[in-house]
């Protein structure tokens, strides 16, 4: 992304959230009220474009994939906060609204994003009348230039307690490029989720590492095919 706008990216995933609860069939993956109005009128026009788009292969997997992503790391997260988890951390936010409906009354949320995008959603946010939850704790990071943890804590992150991370769609658009290698672990039966080593003093036993990232490619563990599959799409 430019350093000074927000986040492309962040606005084309919203979209295809927002037409997740609008154009396909119920019962929903993603049940998210709040997906539709975080656009607003700014963007309801390019909401309303989407169902030009709905039946196209590729839109409709791709749609998919989101809205499935975004469920089983909220699915992830209850569990977790059914174990003990009092903190979860959304690392690239964008636009992700879990915030806003987060039904864990003891749970404390940080959104980590690029300071012009978490501009552009506070705006968003205050045009379309949603409140910011006291559960919710914004933390800016310019991920290239900023250490990730002490960010964190300088925003009332606790490294000693169980926590969870969501890492979506951040990956391959800026760690790559800063990073050659870095591996994220989630939230298992028992344990609560950690990022490592980027966050060393985490405990990470008991994790399950589903992502290894390289310098110049993403690969999910045991879905290698996957690389060939969106070669066409790059």
């Amino acid at each position: 992304m430019l350093e000074s706008l927000p986040s492309k990216t962040a606005l084309r995933v919203a979209l295809r959230r927002a037409a997740h609860q609008i154009f396909d069939a119920p019962p929903l993956v993603l049940a998210d009220p709040i997906a539709v109005p975080i656009l607003g009128r700014e963007y309801a026009e390019d909401l309303r474009k989407t169902a030009t788009r709905l039946h196209k292969p590729f839109s409709v997997s791709l749609r998919a994939f989101l809205v499935a992503r975004s469920r089983y790391a909220e699915d992830t997260l209850a569990a977790a906060v059914a174990a003990g988890v009092t903190q979860y951390v959304i690392l690239g936010a964008g636009l992700d609204t879990f915030a806003y409906r987060n039904p864990h009354p003891n749970l404390r949320v940080f959104e980590v994003d690029h300071p012009s995008t978490q501009l552009w959603k506070r705006e968003l946010l205050q045009k379309n009348n949603i409140a910011i939850p006291p559960s919710l704790t914004f933390t800016p990071v310019n991920f290239e230039h900023q250490s990730l943890p002490n960010q964190l804590r300088l925003c009332g992150f606790n490294p000693r307690i169980p926590t969870v991370f969501a890492w979506l769609g951040v990956v391959p658009l800026a760690f790559c490029l800063t990073h050659s290698e870095a591996t994220v672990a989630i939230v298992d039966e028992e344990r609560a989720a950690v990022l490592a080593p980027m966050l060393p003093e985490l405990n990470t036993a008991g994790c399950k590492r589903v992502f290894v990232v390289r310098a110049n490619k993403v690969i999910p563990k045991g879905m290698e095919s996957f690389e060939a599959a969106v070669k066409p799409f790059e």
